[in-house]
């Protein structure tokens, strides 16, 4: 959960020879753009099999992620409308994993986020509620989030 917060450069340190998200990381650290997006078709690819909730929120995130660092901010829309429309249909096993859970907050941010730059405050504004309620109650910092994706409402297109 740590590539967003390091563009990438956390996942050098990481070995996973099978793990298609993990090079994806990797590649994109190391500015290989042609590489990450070979990757994340791959990924794609095996999604499409899949039913959203069949592939860990924290997962969905960090594609979502990624999708967005290089530019792909339609498929990444699509990747978090398909799991955070799903998540009253999850069952509270999905959301065991604690790096699950904690992603349920970040991926209704980036959510919000890529609706605001999109200029839809409909959109943002569903899911930046949705992050206030969620963590209305959490440690201070994590609770200054909603506020500033409220500024993001309010304002118009947003910019990453």
């Amino acid at each position: 959960m740590t590539v967003p917060c390091t563009a990438g450069r956390s996942a050098l340190n990481l070995k996973s020879p099978d793990d298609r998200l993990l090079q994806a990381q990797q590649a994109y650290a190391r500015d290989d753009l042609r590489l990450v997006r070979a990757l994340l078709d791959t990924v794609a690819e095996i999604e499409r099999l899949g039913r959203p909730g069949d592939i860990s929120l924290d997962y969905t995130y960090q594609l979502a992620w990624l999708r967005v660092a290089i530019g792909d901010s339609v498929v990444a829309i699509r990747l978090l409308d398909n799991s955070l429309d799903a998540l009253p249909a999850l069952s509270s096993d999905n959301l065991q994993e604690l790096a699950a859970a904690a992603a349920v907050g970040r991926a209704m941010e980036l959510r919000a986020r890529l609706a605001a730059a999109r200029g839809d405050p409909k959109t943002a504004q569903r899911w930046a509620r949705g992050l206030a309620m969620l963590w209305e109650t959490a440690d201070p910092p994590l609770r200054t989030v909603p506020n500033n994706l409220r500024s993001l409402t309010t304002s118009g297109p947003a910019t990453f």
